[in-house]
C-alpha cells in the first residue's frame, strides 16, 4: 500500500470548514507548522495570523506554495463541482471575498474550462465547414439557376408560333388583351409590351384577375414570349427546380409578330362576325359584357379622377361606387356614347359643388352627392330626350389600354347583326345574310358584313345581345 503523498485539513476545524489544507507528507516539520500558521482561520474566517508575524511576506509565500496549496470549499466548478485550488491568501480573496464564503456564478476550472474551449474550437469548425458547404451549394445553386434562366429565355426567344391556331375557344378577355398588344406593338415595333407593373393604369382591361387569366392563356397558346429586356430579376424557381417568370414582372413580346398577332385577331373577328351555334352566340355576348364593363368601370375612374383633379374632392365613398358603377351602366345602356357620359358626368361634379357651397357640406358630402346628382341628370336626359353633348376626356385621365381596342372589335362585330344596317344593307335579305360560293362552287347562305360607310350607330348591348341568337 502506498504512503499518502498529501494530508489534508479542514479550516476552521468546525462544521462549516471555509478552506482544505493539503500538505505534502514529506516536508519538514518546519515548514508543515508555517504552513497550518499560515493558512489558519479565526471563526469568523479571518486569517488567524498576520503574515507579517511569520516573516518575510514574499519568501513566506514562496515557501508556502513549495509545500501546501488549499482548495475553497465555496469556490466549486459549475460544471464538474471541484473546489478551486490556490496557494496564496490573495488569490483566496479574490476568489471568495473577505469571509472566504463568496460563491462564484457559472465558474469553470481549468480543465473543465480546457475542455469548453475545445468543445468550442471544435463547434466553431464544424460551423467554418457547414458555411464552406452551404457557400459552395450556393454557388452551385445561383450557376445552376442562370443557367436555367439562360435557357428559359432561350426558349422564348426561340418560341415559333402556331402555324394553325384555333380560336374558337379562346376567352373573350383574351381577345381584347392580344388586340390591345397588338396595336401597342404597333404603335411601339421596337419595345417590349409592358408588364403589369409598367402598364398605366396597371391594368389592361380594368380587372386586375382577367388580365391575369388572358394573358396566361396567350402565353399558353404560344402568342406570347417574355422579352428579352425582361429583367432578370422576374424569374422563379418552382418546386420542382424548374424555371418560369413571375407573370406580373414579365414584359411581352408577340410570337410571330404583329403579322402572326394580326391574323388570330382576323380569325377571332371573323369567327365571331359569321360562325353560327351556340359557343359562338355565347362568345358573341360575353365580348359585348366585357366591353361594357371595361366602359363602366373607365367612367367609374373617370369621375372619381374629376372630384379630386377638379374639385379637390375625396372619391365617391366606398358605400355609394356600386350606385355609381349602377347609374353608369344605366347610361351606356340608354346608348349615351363615353363623349356624352363625360359630359353628364363633369355636369353632374358641378352641380354638386354648387351645392356644397349653398349648403356647407363637406367634401365627402360633395361626392356622396355627385353619385345623386348624375343618376339624376342620365335619367332626365332619357325622359325628356334631351340631346347631351360629347364632351373629351380631361388629360389626367389615362383610359384602360383595352377599353378602345375592345369597342373597336365588338362594334366590327356587333354590325353583322345590328338590325338597322341589314335594313339598309342592299346585299342581303331580311335576316342578314346573302348567297356566297363555296371553293366547290356550292352556293350557301352565308352572314353579310354589310358596307362600309355612313350608317346609324350600333344599338345598345341589351338589343345587341337579344339579336345575338341569330345564326
Amino acid at each position: 500500500m502506498k504512503t499518502p503523498q498529501l494530508v489534508f485539513a479542514d479550516l476552521p476545524d468546525s462544521s462549516r470548514p471555509r478552506l482544505r489544507l493539503a500538505l505534502k507528507q514529506a516536508s519538514s516539520t518546519k515548514a508543515r507548522e508555517l504552513c497550518q500558521r499560515y493558512w489558519a482561520l479565526n471563526e469568523e474566517g479571518g486569517w488567524a495570523h498576520h503574515i507579517g508575524e511569520l516573516g518575510d511576506a514574499t519568501r513566506v509565500e514562496a515557501a508556502v506554495a513549495k509545500v501546501s496549496h488549499v482548495l475553497l470549499l465555496a469556490h466549486v466548478c459549475s460544471v464538474c463541482g471541484e473546489p478551486t485550488q490556490v496557494t496564496t491568501r490573495r488569490e483566496a480573496r479574490l476568489l471568495t471575498g473577505p469571509q472566504l464564503d463568496r460563491k462564484p456564478a457559472g465558474f469553470r476550472c481549468p480543465p473543465c474550462r480546457k475542455v469548453q474551449a475545445e468543445e468550442l474550437k471544435r463547434q466553431n469548425e464544424a460551423l467554418r465547414v457547414e458555411q464552406e458547404e452551404a457557400q459552395q451549394r450556393a454557388e452551385h445553386e445561383q450557376r445552376l439557376l442562370a443557367q436555367q434562366i439562360a435557357d428559359f429565355r432561350r426558349e422564348e426567344d426561340e418560341r415559333e408560333p402556331d402555324p394553325d391556331p384555333q380560336v374558337k375557344d379562346i376567352g373573350a378577355a383574351a381577345v381584347v388583351v392580344l388586340t390591345a398588344m397588338l396595336q401597342h406593338t404597333y404603335a411601339n415595333p421596337m419595345g417590349p409590351i409592358p408588364s403589369f407593373e409598367q402598364l398605366s393604369p396597371g391594368t389592361w382591361t380594368g380587372f386586375p384577375e382577367e388580365d391575369l387569366t388572358a394573358v396566361t392563356e396567350l402565353y399558353a397558346r404560344g402568342l406570347l414570349a417574355v422579352h428579352p429586356s425582361a429583367p432578370a430579376g422576374g424569374a422563379r424557381r418552382d418546386r420542382d427546380g424548374g424555371v418560369y417568370y413571375a407573370l406580373w414582372l414579365a414584359s411581352w413580346r408577340l410570337v410571330g409578330g404583329t403579322t402572326h398577332a394580326q391574323d388570330v385577331v382576323d380569325k377571332v373577328r371573323k369567327y365571331l362576325q359569321l360562325a353560327p351555334g351556340e359557343a359562338a352566340a355565347t362568345a358573341r355576348r360575353a365580348l359585348g359584357a366585357l366591353v361594357r364593363r371595361m366602359e363602366v368601370a373607365d367612367m367609374v375612374a373617370y369621375f372619381n379622377e374629376q372630384l379630386v383633379a377638379e374639385y379637390r374632392y375625396p372619391e365617391v365613398p366606398p358605400a355609394r361606387m356600386h350606385d355609381l358603377a349602377t347609374f353608369v351602366e344605366r347610361g351606356f345602356e340608354q346608348g349615351f356614347t363615353t363623349g356624352q357620359m363625360v359630359c353628364l358626368a363633369w355636369r353632374a361634379a358641378d352641380s354638386a359643388s354648387s351645392w356644397k357651397e349653398r349648403k356647407g357640406l363637406g367634401p365627402g358630402e360633395a361626392s356622396s352627392a355627385a353619385v345623386t346628382t348624375l343618376e339624376g341628370k342620365i335619367f332626365d336626359a332619357i325622359e325628356r330626350r334631351q340631346p347631351v353633348p360629347e364632351y373629351d376626356n380631361r388629360p389626367w385621365h389615362l383610359p384602360l389600354p383595352a377599353l378602345a381596342p375592345g369597342r373597336d372589335l365588338h362594334a366590327i362585330v356587333a354590325r353583322v347583326r345590328d338590325r338597322r344596317r341589314i335594313a339598309q344593307c342592299g346585299q342581303c335579305d331580311e335576316l342578314g345574310f346573302i348567297d356566297a360560293e363555296e371553293g366547290d362552287g356550292r352556293k350557301v347562305l352565308s352572314r353579310c358584313l354589310h358596307p362600309t360607310g355612313d350608317s346609324p350607330a350600333p344599338e345598345s348591348s341589351l338589343d345587341l345581345a337579344a339579336e345575338s341568337d341569330f345564326k
